[in-house]
């Protein structure tokens, strides 16, 4: 059985602890009334509270005052606390208690002998653990039993606040070891082997992160080496701003995890013992397949020879069979080009080129990956030995005004004298500007002024190079580009929900400006405020809110609550990295909002088995969905990798089916992904496909899943059991082994499993045991084949162990967030629980508990504003406890700040689904706070204790009685 925590029980730290210790009742787990009751008291209450009751008395002559004083001194992971008791007071101190409290909990005692006015008694209270880089409240109190009439009760305790020190690596076993290096545009900054990073956060900037992620690691040793760190948090969370003092490498920082760039932040990455942490200024392109050409510019037939490398700290690397590839630019470097060859042994791929322009090369490693975003890009022109002057220009809008800005580029093989560019509105000349004389692939950019832009109207734009025909060039055809630009642009819209089609509208107007939903304004010209305007102009439900991490996000479409919180968007059937409020939509762009878990646009890999032996051939399919169906993709790479989410190595590539057969004979888990090269990488995928490989056909009996469920009246605190066995392995497991179920470490009850199991066949049953829980909560585990009757693949996971009951979310919060007087809070909360609440809301509570537990245990800032929320209303829901004050109503402002919550909650579950085992447990979360939302949503206008009786939560039972004491009513103990 574990045990509670302890709640300090001495007069010395307040009257108000020892009253509401007084008052409050020990219970053991908060429930589902932790949220409803201390989120919907009036914040207009908290001016009004008070303590219940204050005895402080004044000093007078001839009386003891006994005070201490206390140092901590450490010794390896532990420390020793000295004190001093001195009686400050004019008479004699008769004997009494020295107690040490670590963390509000009582660690030691010692007695104090009399004391006469002036003496003092020293003592010392021996090891206690300091946990590496933890901070610990330790506390002394003289007269812990109130033993002494003082002329000063409220000054026998000292509490001092210790930052537990970082110890030696041979001391610690749960400290890991990296390799950590830094270079800088100027060189290496620093580069250490092995460096010690033991578990704990770091703050730095006001920012703090896990001590062991890529960042972590890098900031504690900068702040131990007094290396200049700078860090900052920005739309995609926590960078590095600065390493050093050089500023050429500000805000220019990159980092790598052994030699791979991970597709998340530094503060994201989880490192391990052993990993190599690099961090570089992006300029030196490390671990990036680079492409360098031998020429920059040719004529119609000549060559090139593009140079493949790749780069890491022992360095540059020439990159054999490597994939060359041409494309036209556009806005973000090469378009996804044509191949033209591969690199032979020396790196090097020599192809032909004619087509006149402007293109960017770059090539792809089949174990490297892709350099098509590098940057600086790799370009040539391709010209005739002449000049050709070209324009390219973009069009901007501005509410009612357009602005062009254009660039004039000389692709032809001369020099091109100095010339003037002129701009047209509808023929008509509206403004010219110089242009200086340029070398052959040389450009000049430049802007005219703005124009009128009415809202529907239709013009002719168009800008020439060469106006006045002063340049003799290969092509005279080519000075000039049409524009045809509407003062509004036509998208075509539509939305999928999980039920089917919502919208489906194309040539849609969109005029320039913005439009506002929820409080919240986005321009019209972009993914989310076209789907807003579409549906405001269409009388269909729309809501969308305002996350700090990640702007404004779309949080339903239309009245299917299946729907809420799933929502993903793509622009011509590609899904950009970027929310729907900063993709900048054009005409004729195609929007398209739908349900994630409808898979569009996303290169799925999916596996005819999910297990094999040593040897055997799988096959992955490789598809891709859009609004017209589901297609097998050709010439996809698949791969394989050890890990989730990370690269792996190539296998195969698909064919005219969509297949890729392969065969693998490494022993493990192992996780398939395909790259396509129109539709992209599969590698992010949720959830990713994988196989096992064994060496054997043999069974593999595993717990799969196991849960408790309360017996009778949830006050009586008995359960039983639950569990599914799975055969995980290759081979029949047959009938007649055993599952047993153990509660703290004993076996109460034998089940024997009555068929026979194919390989990833389960089996459900209950225990019939009925167990009472007598102490916080019991350690369950379930074990199969616990007789050992059945030859396994591994023997060695049998078994799944959890503790019954879970401890609750709040209570998480309040701990987690260190919160002062944590009891006090959480204990008025449990009295509302016990008293109010009907028993099918505490057991749903419990049953999802856990979940809750995970989500608030990811997210700092969650869990911070959960036990801010829980601290600023108990004492007002106290109030209510006792009858104090009842009158006060649940206002508006209330409802909202609570509704603001809940939504956080909401998108943390959604963020943290990956890490919820269960795998409906997302959705019966969502529903759950759904529920939640409307309860507390109905409270406007009510005193708590009308809200609470409305509510689907009340127990509908008369209220318990109350006795009065000293103008306050007490619930009996």
């Amino acid at each position: 059985m574990g045990r509670g925590r302890n709640t300090i029980h001495h007069k010395n730290l307040g009257s108000e602890n020892r009253e509401k210790n007084f008052i409050l009742s020990s219970v053991t787990l908060l429930c589902i009334i932790a949220l409803f009751v201390s989120v919907t008291i009036a914040p207009a209450m908290a001016s009004d509270w008070r303590d219940f009751k204050s005895n402080k008395i004044p000093y007078t002559i001839g009386e003891p005052d006994l005070v201490v004083t206390e140092t901590v001194s450490f010794n390896g992971g532990s420390f020793t606390v000295n004190y001093s008791v001195t009686n400050i007071g004019t008479a004699l101190a008769s004997a009494s208690t020295t107690c040490k409290y670590v963390d509000g909990e009582l660690m030691g005692s010692q007695q104090c002998p009399v004391l006469n006015p002036g003496e003092s008694c020293n003592g010392f209270f021996g090891l206690e653990p300091c946990p590496c880089g933890s901070t610990l409240n330790v506390t002394i109190c003289a007269d812990n039993n109130s033993v002494v009439n003082e002329s000063d009760e409220t000054n026998n305790c000292e509490v001092n606040i210790i930052e537990c020190p970082t110890i030696s690596d041979d001391t610690r076993a749960d400290c890991i070891n990296v390799d950590i290096r830094a270079d800088g545009i100027a060189g290496n900054i620093f580069d250490v082997s092995g460096y010690s990073i033991c578990p704990g956060t770091v703050t730095e900037d006001g920012i703090t992160i896990n001590n062991e992620t890529a960042m972590g690691a890098l900031v504690i040793y900068c702040q131990n080496n007094c290396i200049n760190i700078h860090i900052t948090t920005g739309t995609w969370g926590e960078y590095v701003v600065q390493i050093g003092s050089d500023p050429a490498d500000n805000n220019s920082w990159s980092y790598a995890v052994n030699e791979v760039r991970p597709p998340v932040g530094g503060a994201d990455k989880v490192i391990s013992d052993g990993d190599r942490v690099h961090w570089y200024n992006y300029n030196l392109q490390y671990y990036s397949v680079l492409s360098a050409l031998n020429k920059t510019a040719i004529y119609v037939g000549e060559t090139l020879t593009a140079t493949v490398t790749w780069k890491n700290i022992t360095g540059i690397h020439l990159l054999n069979g490597a994939n060359v590839y041409v494309g036209a630019m556009g806005d973000w470097g090469p378009e996804t080009g044509t191949i033209v060859g591969t690199t032979g042994v020396d790196g090097t791929c020599t192809f032909s080129w004619s087509t006149v322009g402007t293109w960017g090369v770059y090539a792809v490693d089949p174990v490297h990956g892709s350099g098509q975003y590098n940057y600086p890009y790799v370009t040539f022109t391709c010209s005739l030995k002449k000049p050709d002057l070209v324009v390219n220009k973009t069009v901007s809008f501005n509410d009612s005004t357009f602005t062009v800005n254009y660039t004039v580029t000389n692709i032809g093989a001369a020099l091109a004298n100095a010339s003037t560019t002129c701009k047209y509105v509808d023929g008509v000349l509206m403004e010219h500007q110089a242009c200086p004389a340029l070398d052959p692939g040389e450009s000049y950019n430049g802007s005219f002024d703005p124009e009128p832009c009415p809202c529907g109207s239709t013009l002719n734009v168009t800008v020439c190079a060469d106006n006045d025909k002063v340049v003799n060039e290969s092509d005279e055809t080519n000075n000039c580009e049409v524009n045809i630009i509407k003062c509004y642009i036509e998208v075509a819209i539509s939305a999928d929900g999980i039920a089917g089609n919502i919208i489906s509208v194309s040539d849609y107007m969109i005029c320039p400006g913005t439009v506002t939903e929820d409080g919240v304004t986005v321009d019209n010209e972009t993914a989310l405020g076209a789907v807003v305007a579409y549906c405001q102009d269409n009388g269909i439900n729309v809501q969308i809110v305002i996350s700090g991490l990640h702007g404004a996000y779309l949080v339903q479409i239309g009245d299917d609550d299946a729907n809420l919180y799933s929502w993903m968007y793509a622009v011509n059937e590609v899904s950009p990295p970027v929310g729907g409020s900063e993709k900048v939509i054009v005409d004729g762009d195609r929007v398209h909002w739908y349900n994630y878990h409808l898979n569009y646009y996303a290169v799925l890999a999916t596996l005819n088995k999910t297990a094999i032996y040593v040897g055997e051939n799988l096959t992955a399919k490789v598809t891709w969905k859009n609004l017209t169906g589901t297609y097998k993709l050709t010439g996809s790479d698949v791969f394989v990798s050890d890990l989730e989410y990370v690269s792996g190595d190539y296998v195969g590539t698909t064919n005219d089916d969509g297949n890729c057969t392969f065969q693998w004979s490494t022993l493990g888990t192992w996780y398939v992904y395909a790259v396509d090269p129109v539709h992209g990488s599969g590698i992010n995928n949720y959830p990713p496909a994988s196989f096992t490989c064994s060496a054997e056909k043999k069974p593999d009996l595993i717990v799969e899943k196991k849960w408790e469920m309360w017996v009778g009246d949830i006050a009586e605190r008995r359960y039983n059991v639950s569990y599914v066995i799975l055969n995980n392995g290759t081979a029949i497991a047959p009938s007649g082994h055993t599952t047993t179920l153990y509660v703290d470490g004993v076996a109460v009850e034998h089940k024997s499993i009555p068929v026979d199991l194919e390989p990833g066949d389960n089996y459900t049953d209950t225990f019939d045991t009925v167990i009472a829980c007598t102490g916080n909560y019991d350690t369950i585990m379930v074990c199969a084949d616990t007789d050992g009757v059945v030859d396994e693949l591994n023997e060695t996971n049998n078994c799944l162990e959890n503790v019954w009951p879970p401890h609750c979310p709040a209570e998480i919060a309040v701990y987690r967030a260190e919160v002062p007087n944590a009891d006090g809070i959480l204990n008025v909360l449990r009295t509302q629980r016990d008293d109010n609440l009907r028993e099918e809301y505490v057991n749903r509570y419990y049953e999802n508990g856990p979940e809750l537990a995970k989500v608030i245990g990811r997210d700092s800032a969650l869990t911070n504003e959960a036990a801010r929320l829980l601290s600023k209303y108990s004492p007002m829901l106290s109030q209510d406890t006792h009858r104090i004050d009842v009158d006060t109503y649940i206002t508006e402002s209330d409802v909202k700040e609570i509704l603001s919550f809940i939504g956080r909650f909401k998108e943390s579950i959604l963020n943290n689904r990956d890490g919820i085992s269960a795998e409906d447990s997302t959705e019966v979360l969502i529903e759950f706070l759904d529920e939640f939302e409307k309860q507390v949503g109905a409270s406007e206008g009510k005193t708590f204790s009308e809200a609470l009786h409305d509510s689907i939560y009340y127990r509908n039972e008369q209220m318990p009685g109350h006795d009065e004491k000293e103008g306050y009513s007490y619930a009996p103990l």
